[in-house]
């Protein structure tokens, strides 16, 4: 048993390890907050260091320059196996991370005689020394195979609330709306175990609906691990080639988002891929939330300058009071007035989202990149419908979002990009593959004539994926 420990009587002002994100609290608080961290951790509190981490995750790997331990190192100085476990397991603490004289947890474990931790440590250590496997070496994980569309909901930018499908007597997922006439029907939306039908527009539930968005998700959810084979989700998509109907958007992200944070605004995603005509982007939303963090969320009482209920907000994370969130942000109608929300829940908001450009190549199937569209193969001006697959890799061992977009036609293409770290979700936050379907001011396919309908998006399995395409995105 290590000798009793006593609270440091004074410590020079500390100094991050590492440089803050932008969106991060200020120096001065920021170092408290660590430095509370580490101090519970130092006098073996790891119930009061987990509460803290549930709030802040990412200060799991963050040590003081004034401080000797980090909080990995105090669990190991403790001996404390279970909450050496749960640091690595729950919250991705680095095993490797040193000590201010160069230590790593493992050896601070021997030095006090805890051989039961160390021989752990050991074990984890030996695991993320050995030679790393390439994602190519990976065979992978295709969520697709197992389960069908569970979920079905539809927003609109003028809708306070979000429209959820009900089983019809067939127990598919239908939406309401209006055909391609303009006249009332009952399954606008339809979803069908493993395909999603656009019938006419899903009505959000506003008079005037703008933009509107039909998304659904899967019922079999995954989570991104380093140690895991990376995913890879597959989608056919047949929808008419017009400029009056965007293509539709794929990815992972958590039920929260598509519902508690449903209605108004469009979805939003954990990790996002967008194909569009010639080159794509995917869209990332941060999950956990810290002192300074910015997120948008849905005001909840009206604002001195008249905005209602229900408009959307932008703001930042002041403060973390017992697991809630207060919230400062300016009044949207009401240029330069600054106003607070308390006591606000995770569960209602959700972080800024950042888009990132992908890099194109033409697929190894030939070609060059030159659009979807069915004018890339000489149709006559008038639209037509056009059909492709969209396969997508979510690789956490790189950080990296791969995809194949309508290969083996005109305008294959391979797409690419690294994701910030801070930015890829964490290893224990459940996720579902989604994807979703924006309607342009609310009335795109009543634009269209009947016979460019049904739209509709398919979840692929593995068998019905291109082999080649499959190679190509593992070893890329």
């Amino acid at each position: 048993m290590p000798p009793k420990r006593t609270t440091d009587t004074k410590e020079p002002s500390p100094k991050r390890a590492k440089a803050a994100p932008a969106a991060r609290a200020g120096e001065n608080e920021l170092e408290g907050e660590l430095n509370a961290l580490i101090q519970r951790a130092k006098d073996g509190k790891f119930d009061k260091v987990f509460e803290i981490l549930d709030k802040c995750p990412s200060y799991v790997n963050e040590r003081p320059e004034a401080r000797m331990y980090g909080t990995i190192h105090q669990a190991a100085y403790w001996g404390d196996m279970a909450a050496i476990k749960k640091l690595l397991e729950k919250y991705s603490a680095d095993v490797l991370s040193l000590t201010k004289d160069g230590k790593t947890a493992l050896e601070v474990a021997k030095e006090n005689g805890h051989d039961a931790v160390a021989k752990y440590l050991e074990a984890k250590e030996t695991k993320l020394k050995e030679p790393s496997k390439s994602s190519a070496e990976f065979k992978p994980f295709f969520p697709l195979d197992q389960g069908k569309f569970n979920l079905l909901v539809v927003t609109g930018m003028s809708a306070r609330e979000a429209v959820f499908g009900n089983p019809d007597e067939s127990g598919r997922l239908v939406a309401g709306g209006e055909d391609s006439g303009g006249d009332p029907i009952d399954d606008a939306a339809m979803l069908e175990d493993r395909l999603l039908t656009i019938k006419g527009d899903p009505a959000p539930a506003a008079e005037d609906p703008g933009d509107s968005y039909t998304s659904t998700a899967w019922s079999r959810e995954v989570k991104l691990h380093a140690e895991n084979a990376p995913i890879l989700l597959g989608w056919r998509v047949n929808k008419p080639d017009s400029g009056l109907f965007t293509g539709p958007c794929f990815g992972l992200t958590t039920r929260q988002h598509l519902t508690t944070n449903a209605g108004y605004t469009k979805p939003a995603a954990v990790l996002g891929f967008c194909p569009w005509e010639k080159k794509s982007e995917v869209v990332c939303s941060q999950t956990s939330f810290t002192v300074g963090s910015e997120i948008e969320m849905k005001l909840r009482t009206k604002t001195p300058g008249g905005a209602q209920p229900g408009v959307p907000l932008e703001g930042k994370v002041a403060e973390i009071v017992d697991g809630k969130y207060v919230i400062d942000y300016q009044d949207p109608y009401h240029s330069g007035k600054q106003l607070r929300e308390v006591d606000v829940d995770a569960s209602s908001m959700a972080g800024v989202s950042v888009k990132l450009d992908c890099e194109s190549s033409p697929s190894p199937s030939g070609g060059e990149v030159i659009g979807l569209s069915a004018d890339a193969e000489g149709a006559e001006s008038e639209t037509k419908k056009i059909e492709y697959d969209v396969l997508i890799v979510f690789d956490t061992l790189k950080k990296e979002v791969r995809a194949s977009v309508g290969w083996g036609g005109p305008g294959s293409r391979t797409d690419k990009v690294v994701v910030p770290s801070e930015l890829w979700p964490t290893s224990n936050l459940p996720l579902v593959p989604f994807a979703w379907l924006q309607h342009i001011d609310g009335g795109a396919t009543l634009d269209m004539d009947e016979e460019l309908l049904p739209i509709t998006i398919e979840a692929l399995t593995s068998q019905q994926m291109a082999e080649e395409a499959v190679c190509a995105l593992m070893g890329a």
